[in-house]
């Protein structure tokens, strides 16, 4: 009998150990992902950031009269080398759905899904004041733009991973905002895939600000599972693996390891055990 409930209990905890091992995977592959997403990002907005050439062409373009014909013709000429020039930093791949440039002032100039150009002020946007409070000129989030919808079907709406960032000028001086859009639904695919090798388990992913990203379900718990790991993931390092215990539920969280954008992506999840 105590051969036998050694051999249940040692087994026992076997299992769970494997079960934690996978969820410790499955929390570390998922943050993957949406580094892989954010690099994505980053990279079509520091190519457009470093390139001169672009700068200069959206200022010819913000800058060309065109109450004549002569400025017409140069206008259309100045808007077709600027989507040229983005669309070659875009690349064949297409690593990222939508490139907007605008200036600090008025005028915006689209590139992607959406080409139009507009005399819009960037300053109307909802996330300009974070923009140019945040450290560095620089932030990330997810947000539906309605723009886009004609443009895009996914059955979730035209739903992006967002990149902002203020430029300089060739003296160091803010000289416009690059916005660059992936759509969320390559990552969504790929989270419930990771997702469906458990069924127990449940993934959420939270901005910095605690709205969700991706969640399973609309469960009054979101907010609850947040708040209980927001504080531990004030001391928690990077690339580093946490687990709360709460009743019958073990919370596996950790920060995303793109740190360097001043953005967290938060990873909480339940697996009952």
């Amino acid at each position: 009998l105590v051969y036998i409930s050694y051999f249940v209990v040692t087994e026992s905890g076997k299992i769970q150990q494997q079960a934690y091992n996978t969820i410790h995977q499955d929390v570390s592959t998922a943050a993957a992902f949406v580094d892989a997403e954010i690099n994505s990002l980053d990279t079509v907005m520091q190519n457009i950031a470093y390139s001169n050439l672009v700068k200069k062409q959206f200022s010819t373009y913000l800058n060309q009269p065109i109450s004549s014909e002569k400025g017409n013709y140069s206008g259309m000429q100045n808007s077709k080398i600027l989507t040229n020039l983005l669309t070659a930093i875009m690349g064949p791949n297409r690593p990222v759905d939508q490139i907007y440039l605008y200036s600090l002032d008025y005028g915006a100039f689209g590139n992607g899904l959406d080409n139009s150009s507009s005399d819009e002020s960037v300053q109307n946007f909802y996330w300009y004041e974070d923009l140019m409070n945040s450290e560095g000129n620089r932030i990330i989030f997810c947000d539906d733009d309605k723009r886009l919808d004609k443009y895009y079907s996914y059955k979730d709406g035209s739903r992006f991973l967002t990149l902002c960032s203020v430029y300089q000028s060739t003296f160091y001086k803010p000289e416009g905002i690059i916005e660059v859009k992936r759509s969320i639904s390559p990552l969504i695919e790929k989270l419930k895939v990771l997702e469906s090798k458990n069924y127990e388990a449940q993934i959420y992913i939270f901005d910095a600000e605690g709205i969700p990203v991706y969640a399973t379900s609309d469960s009054d718990n979101i907010s609850h599972y947040f708040s209980i790991a927001s504080d531990a993931l004030n001391t928690l390092p990077l690339d580093e693996i946490a687990k709360i215990s709460e009743k019958d539920t073990k919370i596996f969280f950790s920060k995303s390891a793109y740190n360097f954008c001043y953005f967290f992506f938060h990873f909480c999840i339940p697996f009952q055990i």
